[in-house]
């Protein structure tokens, strides 16, 4: 959905979960100036209109032992991107992968 779609109420929404998705409906509804029911209404229609896709948490790579990030290019004949995936699949520690459309190149990231 394009971003015409969103007003600033909306905007001020989506840049306050950004920045701390653990707010409560309350903080949240204070932070951009509405009362909470309408607040969780917005909230919940951004997540179903897909502007929010999920809410994760920012880890501290190192003190839950999985030190660097490691990139690795992988090339696949013929652009296969199923076997990517498979690959994917037996790197038991791989946290995302890419696919670029300028090069025949895929990139998987994985941990130490």
């Amino acid at each position: 959905m394009p971003k015409d779609n969103l007003d600033a109420i909306d905007c001020r929404i989506v840049a306050s979960l950004q920045a701390d998705g653990r707010l409560s409906n309350i903080e949240l509804a204070a932070r951009v100036g509405l009362s909470p029911s309408p607040c969780l209404r917005r909230v919940k229609r951004l997540e179903r209109d897909g502007y929010i896709d999920a809410y994760r948490a920012v880890l501290q790579r190192e003190r839950i032992g999985l030190g660097f990030s490691v990139f690795i290019g992988v090339k696949i004949e013929a652009m296969r991107t199923t076997k990517l995936w498979l690959l994917r699949r037996r790197c038991l520690r791989c946290l995302k992968s890419w696919a670029f459309t300028s090069s025949p190149a895929r990139s998987i990231t994985s941990w130490k």
